[in-house]
């Protein structure tokens, strides 16, 4: 009966393959937007997460 789906298999089922195949897509598309237009690449994507999160906790950080 469900099997066809992938869930009592213990396999994804074609549908969820399919998105999980678009969402690594976007991710790669992403990441190459991110780094392209910089000199540094992936190395300054990195900086840019790495300061949202030091504003985040300094945000936390305040009474």
């Amino acid at each position: 009966m469900g099997a066809a789906g992938g869930e009592l298999s213990g396999r994804p089922g074609p549908e969820l393959r399919k998105w999980a195949a678009a969402a690594r897509r976007a991710q790669v598309v992403v990441a190459v937007v991110l780094c392209s237009g910089t000199p540094g690449g992936r190395h300054a994507a990195d900086n840019g997460l790495l300061h949202a999160d030091h504003h985040r906790v300094r945000q936390a950080q305040l009474p």
